[in-house]
């Protein structure tokens, strides 16, 4: 199995070419996402990763890439108000084995 958790599957799946401007601010997100999924998990890198867990990492740096613009956590704002980033994401807590998720261990 080769490693999917590359800069260029977390670019494509938020629209980015190389000859975007924010495709460089990636790297420092990769390197962060890389390090939390290894220490939460207890898999060192990213080439021994199963699917799931390369899916999730990928998700989830996508995830903050796109959080950077709402630091606040207000997403946009409508007629209603304010539309806020939704603190958990259970499709990424359901690949990464995080919060209800947790795979179940002995000893």
């Amino acid at each position: 199995m080769t490693a999917q958790f590359t800069i260029e599957q977390v670019a494509a799946r938020l629209s980015l070419s190389d000859r975007d401007p924010e495709y460089r601010e990636l790297s420092g997100i990769m390197d962060a996402v890389g390090a939390a999924v290894a220490s939460w998990t207890g898999i060192p890198t990213p080439d021994l990763w199963p699917a799931d867990i390369d899916l999730g990492a990928a998700m989830l740096a996508a995830r903050l890439h796109r959080r950077r613009n709402s630091p606040a956590g207000v997403e946009a704002f409508n007629d209603m108000g304010a539309v806020y980033v939704s603190r958990r994401d259970p499709d990424i807590a359901m690949l990464l084995g995080l919060g209800d998720w947790i795979r179940p261990r002995v000893g």
